[in-house]
């Protein structure tokens, strides 16, 4: 992570965007899981 300031503005907010889209994805099934909702198979 340490090459981010030195990459610059498009990649800092390509990380950031990867980053939120990760944990959003992690607290999105964590979430069914814990309401016990879990559909599908993902």
């Amino acid at each position: 992570m340490t090459g981010l300031t030195v990459a610059g503005d498009t990649s800092t907010s390509a990380a950031i965007c990867f980053l939120v889209w990760r944990c959003r994805r992690k607290a999105s099934m964590a979430m069914h899981v814990a309401g016990g909702v879990w559909l599908g198979d993902e």
